[in-house]
């Protein structure tokens, strides 16, 4: 194992729930993502409920506590933080059309967008920035923090459990992530597709 996921393993091990919920609000608070290794903890958390030193739904529950906390300050600096960027300021007319006019699409893709890296580091800021509906958003969240909370954590128990290989956990998250990826591009590519044409 490297360095670095030794001293993400350590981390989880010496600070246990704590570590899984700040590891989750952080990495998903925009940006953040970029430089915090919130899943690697999370895998981790769940790798050590599989070996017995922590408990899998004080894993489960922390993380996900943890991710929704990332999301909603994410949605909220994006909604009322990111909107002032000049840039942004003078394209807010334009920003109520750009919302409906991706909203299908982008309600489809919420269930599924904690699990590519990218998407769940970037996203919640957007539609906060395109004022998306807060009540649907949070009912869309909340169904896809549970989804990707009980995958990776369940992911790092069941190696945990069998294997016990922290290294194996990590490569069978990584392929997750990669297929999701492919949900996320295509998701990206049609938003930006509808945006073109709306300001044709």
């Amino acid at each position: 194992m490297s360095e670095y996921l030794e001293w993400v393993g350590s981390f989880v091990e010496n600070w246990g729930y704590l570590a899984i919920f700040l590891g989750m609000m952080l990495e998903n608070s925009v940006g953040l993502g970029l430089i915090f290794p919130g899943l690697f903890i999370l895998i981790s958390g769940g790798f050590y409920a599989g070996i017995g030193e922590l408990n899998i739904f004080f894993v489960f529950f922390w993380a996900y506590l943890g991710v929704l906390s990332g999301d909603n300050i994410s949605y909220f600096i994006g909604r009322y933080g990111f909107i002032k960027v000049p840039f942004l300021k003078k394209i807010s007319p334009h920003l109520d059309k750009i919302e409906k006019s991706i909203r299908k699409d982008t309600e489809r893709f919420l269930i599924f967008f904690h699990f590519p890296v990218y998407s769940r580091m970037v996203l919640p800021a957007f539609l906060g920035i395109l004022s998306f509906r807060f009540r649907k958003w949070l009912i869309l969240d909340m169904i896809g923090a549970f989804l990707f909370t009980s995958t990776f954590s369940l992911t790092g128990y069941i190696i945990g459990k069998t294997t016990q290989l922290l290294d194996t956990a990590i490569s069978v998250s990584t392929y997750i992530q990669w297929v999701f990826f492919l949900l996320f591009v295509w998701w990206f590519v049609s938003v930006v597709y509808t945006i073109i044409k709306l300001f044709r």
